[in-house]
């Protein structure tokens, strides 16, 4: 399988809002219209929001017409007391038709929202465990600061090139973030597919405030491919890696992406 990971965004809101009819696309999404997979055979891996630490989440739903109750869809409700700033939820979810309907209420309001959809599709490219080599940690700095709500790039280029061979990603580990953020990657090998996951930067508490709710791929730091069930494999060659990262940050920051790579036999 491989995994693809789009967004939506808005300004935010009080009431429970359906930004995926208000929202917009960030450029260089990817997606052409909100909820919609981008190729036939997908299926919703997981879904979720973020906001600011300055505000929190109060209600979030889901609604699609390929749910058994598309009326009352995936609803959850924190309420007023919430805490929380990002929340994930997975899925399995295939599509037919129409687009998946993402609402939010925050409890202020005051802030930018991020609502995104994460998609599995069939793929000849796989990682199986048993063939797991060395591992590799490849830090990788934004170059300059990313504007908040917008997919920001970074190709992953070490002054050292890897050895050419098969690479599984297992996660990363990012840092320097000012609150939460999503990130995913590109490569030839993914077949116009991003894989990718939400991210919370563990170093430091001013970053995420509160750990967000206890979801398998925020507690498995620098695993998070593997919490989701879905390990992209990429082939680097003497070249290079043809890797490269996007992120798509709540606030403005620029944040450091350490990748948690392992060599894979026999690709």
């Amino acid at each position: 399988m491989v995994l693809d990971l789009h967004c939506l965004t808005d300004g935010g809101s009080v009431t429970l809002k359906n930004i995926s009819l208000a929202a917009d696309i960030p450029a260089n999404d990817g997606q052409t219209a909100p909820g919609v997979p981008i190729a036939p055979g997908a299926t919703l891996k997981g879904w979720g929001a973020f906001t600011t630490i300055a505000d929190t989440l109060m209600e979030l739903k889901l609604v699609s017409q390929d749910q058994i109750d598309s009326v009352n869809g995936e609803y959850w409700t924190p309420g007023a007391a919430s805490v929380l700033g990002m929340a994930h939820f997975d899925s399995n979810l295939p599509y037919r038709s129409g687009g998946r309907s993402i609402s939010i209420r925050q409890n202020t309001g005051a802030a930018n929202i991020v609502a995104y959809t994460l998609d599995k599709y069939p793929s000849p490219m796989g990682a199986n465990v048993q063939n797991f080599g060395q591992m590799i940690k490849l830090p990788q700095v934004f170059g300059g600061a990313l504007t908040a709500v917008t997919w920001g790039t970074v190709p992953v280029a070490p002054t050292s090139n890897i050895p050419a061979g098969s690479y599984a990603i297992l996660g990363a580990y990012v840092s320097a973030l000012t609150n939460y953020a999503a990130i995913r990657f590109t490569h030839a090998d993914f077949g116009g597919k991003k894989p990718g996951f939400p991210v919370v930067d563990a170093s430091k508490a001013a970053a995420r405030a509160v750990l967000p709710m206890n979801a398998p791929v925020f507690n498995m730091y620098g695993m998070q491919f593997m919490a989701l069930g879905d390990i992209p494999v990429f082939r680097a060659t003497s070249a290079g890696t043809g890797l490269t990262i996007e992120m798509m940050d709540i606030t403005a920051d620029t944040p450091n992406v350490c990748l948690n790579l392992v060599q894979v036999a026999g690709q």
